[in-house]
């Protein structure tokens, strides 16, 4: 009869440990994260303060103090990412982020020789869409004969899968396929969604499958509506609602003359051209001179088009009255074009460039 590895006690046949004393400790680690985070972020906690709570959370949630320093690192990781704009650090924050670390967390390393190759392991895992179950057996029993601790290793299993995330994201995107091996990585290892998704990107493996599937020329159907929202939206018999966003604004006006915010426009007739990934879109704000707010409110794409709803305003903008695309950052815009008229520009900002640009052109071409 196996021993529980974390309370110490027996824990049954063919078993290592309770499912209650599992529980307590990854919920406990999230929370002592957490304290760590809020503590970096507040000078009057000092490093043996903090320490001294965490030692007596780590009672609680069995917890060895030897994991201490990791979870240490993992709270001033994500006190760093909360304190930057899209992940880029400005000068101030620099300072700030290397001023912290020497104040505070001078005593922290997490890396040890052995995770390097660990990590490399568990990226190829995550990433395998055949013989996936042998790879993940595999990697646990590097992680078990490791050095790594159990914190430091959990650490290790998310960083590997945001790794393979934005590796797919970053070069062809993610399909059917490739979403269930990332969905099995994380269930093998017991990555909960509040983790994988601490920075967007379970939510954008689920809006990558949507631009596959509607690339394929299928419909997605991968968000759930209620009737009255679909009511809300006043659309016609044979249109379908395909993805929401609860906040957005639209504008109309003609087009600048100046357009170097924006790669080149693709046209929106015809096959449509490979997928865009994120990186494409940094740095490229739609443009707000010259243009007025129409509306402000509901925003959906259609099977059929982009609309919007609002106490001021609706707007229905058709995919067949669009002459080109152009991406931004932060939504995406619609050139539309008339006989002997000049081109207007109608811009629909979601904060979402990347997922809207790929979905509505694809959707444009179905």
């Amino acid at each position: 009869m196996g021993s529980c590895r974390y309370c110490g006690r027996g824990a049954g046949w063919f078993r290592t440990s309770h499912p209650g004393c599992r529980d307590a400790h990854r919920s406990g680690l999230a929370r002592m994260v957490d304290l760590a985070a809020r503590a970096a972020e507040r000078p009057e906690f000092t490093q043996q303060r903090v320490m001294q709570l965490l030692a007596r959370l780590a009672q609680e949630c069995y917890v060895a103090d030897e994991d201490l320093p990791a979870i240490l690192a993992a709270g001033w990781h994500i006190s760093a990412m909360n304190r930057t704009v899209d992940g880029i650090p400005t000068r101030a924050e620099t300072d700030w982020l290397r001023e912290l670390r020497e104040s505070q967390f001078t005593a922290v390393a997490t890396d040890t020789h052995e995770e390097p190759a660990l990590l490399t392991a568990a990226v190829a895992a995550a990433l395998a869409t055949s013989n996936q179950t042998p790879r993940l057996e595999r990697l646990s029993r590097l992680l078990e004969q490791s050095s790594v601790t159990d914190v430091a290793g959990h650490t290790l299993l998310l960083r590997a899968w945001e790794r393979a995330v934005l590796r797919l994201l970053g070069d062809t995107g993610i399909d059917l396929d490739r979403e269930a091996a990332l969905l099995r990585y994380a269930h093998h290892f017991g990555l909960d969604d509040g983790e994988l998704d601490r920075y967007g990107m379970l939510r954008q493996i689920i809006q990558g499958a949507a631009i596959a599937a509607s690339a394929a020329g299928l419909i997605p159907h991968r968000m759930t509506f209620q009737d009255i929202v679909v009511a809300s939206l006043g659309l016609h018999r044979s249109e379908q609602p395909v993805w929401l966003f609860d906040d957005a604004e639209y504008r109309l006006g003609p087009l600048p003359s100046d357009r170097s915010a924006a790669i080149t426009g693709v046209a929106a007739a015809g096959r449509p051209p490979p997928y865009y990934p994120p990186q494409l879109f940094a740095g490229r704000q739609a443009p707000s001179d010259g243009l007025e707010t129409v509306a402000t409110g509901r925003m959906a794409l259609t099977n059929h088009g982009l609309v919007v709803r609002s106490a001021t305003a609706d707007v229905t903008l058709s995919y067949g009255s669009v002459h080109r695309w152009q991406p931004y950052q932060d939504g995406i815009g619609a050139i539309m074009a008339q006989p002997d008229q000049p081109e207007r520009l109608a811009v629909f900002l979601n904060g979402d460039g990347w997922f809207t640009y790929n979905l509505a052109r694809d959707l444009a071409a179905i």
